[in-house]
């Protein structure tokens, strides 16, 4: 079987549900932690036949700790997934 894989870096924060700024402000700022450290790799692969392979992403954090136990009850069905501590593979 011949397959063919590319990851690409997905950067994600979460941010406030909500903001507070005066009545006639004409913009309001959303704050963010101003870090690129929260970033997943996710691994799209299809074969040559055009079957696609299951997603599989890669997470920034501790091999074996908290977030890659989760990883089971987290995902969706058919997405698979493991931590790094450099966030990609």
């Amino acid at each position: 079987m011949i397959v063919n894989m590319d990851e690409m870096a997905v950067h994600y924060e979460q941010t406030a549900t909500t903001t507070i700024a005066s009545t006639n402000s004409s913009s309001v700022a959303i704050r963010g932690s101003g870090s690129n450290s929260q970033r997943l790799t996710a691994c799209i692969t299809c074969a040559q036949d055009g079957t696609k392979l299951p997603l599989f992403l890669v997470f920034k954090a501790k091999p074996r700790g908290t977030i890659e136990k989760k990883l089971d009850n987290l995902l969706p069905p058919g997405v698979f997934g493991c931590s790094q501590e450099n966030g990609w593979n």
